[in-house]
C-alpha cells in the first residue's frame, strides 16, 4: 500500500506526542526522490546561547529516557512465569519524551531486522513509496539484543524523523548494531523533517542521532549525514563505554534466580554472626567494636536498579 507524506507525518507526530496542523502539511510527496539538481544545502544554523541551553537540557532528558527504559525492561525480565513471556517481546514504551520501540534479547539470539522494526513498530516505523524507511520513534537495542540494518535488493535509505521539538534515535545499551552496506548497495542514514520533506538542519531543538553504549557497533559503506546535536553522546554517531555490568538476569531461569537469592541471604547471615556464633535478626545487626564492646548498627541494602 502506498503512503503519502500527510499520513506519514501524522504517524511520526503521534510517535512524538504531537499533532500535525494544516500549516504543518508537508510540501512534497515522500514517493518522489529529491531531484539531482537540488542546490547545495546550506550549513547547519548557528546556535545561540538559548539554543545551547536547550540542547543541554535535551541531552539530560535523553539520558533520563534511556535509563528509565532500561530500568523498566530489567524489571520485566526479572518476572518469572509464562505470563511474563508476553512482556519480553518487542514493545513500544511511552514516556514524556516520546515513544521508544524496545528490542530485548531473543531466546535464539537471532538479530532484529528492518522487517521486524516495521512489524513491531507499527505506525512508528514505515516503509515509504520510494523504498526508504521512516523512523517515527526511538529504537532501544537492549543488553544482548542484535539489530542488523541492511538490504540485499539495492541501496537502503533510512530517514530518522526529526522535526522541531521532537526527534528519533537508535540507541543500544550493551546490545549490537550492524549497518551493512556494500559498494553496490550502500546505506544512507539521515535525519528527516516530514513537514519540509528535507533533512533536519536545525540543531537548536535537538536532532536525530545514533548511539552505542558498550556492546558492539559496526557499519560498512554507510553515508550518514545531518545527524546529532550538542556534542558527545548525542553528537551524531556516538560510541560510548559504560562501567555498568551486563545484566545476568536474562540468562537465568526462575529457579536459578531463587537459588541465587537464597545464597545471598545465607551469606548475609554468616557475615553478621556475633562472637557467640548466634545469627542476628534481620534489620538490626549486632557487631563487635573496639575493646570487645558490642554496639548496634542498622544494616541497609542498596539495590542497583541498573
Amino acid at each position: 500500500m502506498r503512503r503519502s507524506l500527510p499520513a506519514v507525518a501524522l504517524g511520526l507526530a503521534l510517535g512524538f506526542g504531537l499533532l500535525v496542523t494544516a500549516a504543518d502539511r508537508p510540501v512534497a510527496n515522500a514517493e518522489s526522490t529529491p531531484p539531482a539538481a537540488t542546490p547545495p544545502a546550506p550549513g547547519v544554523d548557528p546556535s545561540t546561547a538559548a539554543d545551547a541551553q536547550r540542547q543541554s537540557t535535551l541531552v539530560d532528558q535523553e539520558d533520563q529516557r534511556i535509563m528509565q527504559t532500561r530500568a523498566v525492561l530489567t524489571a520485566i525480565l526479572e518476572i518469572g512465569g509464562q505470563a511474563a513471556a508476553a512482556w519480553k517481546q518487542p514493545l513500544v514504551f511511552g514516556s514524556a519524551h516520546g515513544k521508544t520501540l524496545v528490542l530485548p534479547q531473543r531466546n535464539d539470539n537471532s538479530p532484529y531486522t528492518l522487517a521486524d522494526l516495521v512489524r513491531f513498530g507499527g505506525e512508528y516505523v514505515q516503509r515509504l513509496g520510494d523504498g526508504s524507511y521512516l523512523l517515527g520513534a526511538h529504537i532501544f537495542v537492549a543488553d544482548g539484543a542484535k539489530l542488523v540494518l541492511q538490504s540485499g535488493a539495492g541501496p537502503l535509505t533510512i530517514r530518522m524523523g526529526s522535526i522541531p521539538g521532537a526527534f528519533s534515535s537508535i540507541v543500544s545499551f550493551g546490545g549490537s548494531i550492524a549497518i551493512n552496506g556494500s559498494a553496490h548497495n550502500p546505506v544512507r542514514i539521515t535525519s528527516w523533517n516530514v513537514r519540509t520533506g528535507r533533512p533536519d538542519r536545525q540543531v537548536g531543538d535537538g536532532r536525530a542521532y545514533l548511539r552505542a553504549v558498550g556492546g558492539e557497533f559496526k557499519m560498512s559503506y554507510v553515508q550518514a549525514s545531518d545527524l546529532g546535536f550538542w556534542s558527545g553522546r548525542t553528537g551524531g554517531i556516538a560510541l560510548t563505554g559504560t562501567d555498568r555490568p551486563a545484566s545476568a538476569v536474562k540468562h537465568q531461569s526462575k529457579a536459578q534466580r531463587h537459588e541465587a537469592k537464597r545464597d545471598r541471604s545465607g551469606r548475609r547471615v554468616r557475615r553478621h554472626r556475633d562472637q557467640s556464633g548466634r545469627p542476628q535478626r534481620a534489620g538490626g545487626h549486632r557487631v563487635a567494636c573496639a575493646g570487645g564492646q558490642p554496639r548496634h548498627r542498622r544494616h541497609q541494602e542498596q539495590h542497583d536498579l541498573r
